[in-house]
């Protein structure tokens, strides 16, 4: 079995430790940083879809619906194209979401998926 060669890289007041797996080229990173970047990746890879919102009045809250695209793009043509629709909206937004798809967007056409 091979090793994993370490090495310390020193980066502002956070250090971080990278391993490299020479079986497989994986890197894995500790300290502060790491833990964050470790975090963010995994959070990638646990979105499950993409919400439109908008702010519709002076209230300044974010509003959403049960919509739920499987990618960012479809959701951003979306909530474009609802705020040429609605005369109100006054800023819109894309969030990530843990929740099931539950529509696609395809030819501009808006589709249920079951």
């Amino acid at each position: 079995m091979v090793k994993p060669l370490r090495e310390r890289l020193r980066l502002g007041p956070n250090s971080i430790d990278v391993t490299q797996d020479k079986l497989d080229g994986k890197i894995a990173f500790t300290g502060a940083q790491g833990m964050r970047n470790i975090y963010l990746e995994q959070r990638r890879h646990t979105v499950k879809s993409y919400s439109p919102e908008v702010i519709a009045d002076s209230t300044g809250k974010w509003s959403g619906n049960a919509l739920r695209f499987a990618t960012r793009a479809e959701a951003e043509i979306w909530v474009k194209d609802l705020s040429y629709r609605w005369m109100a909206v006054i800023d819109t937004r894309v969030v990530e979401t843990d929740d099931p798809v539950t529509y696609s967007l395809a030819d501009g056409v808006l589709t249920e998926v079951k």
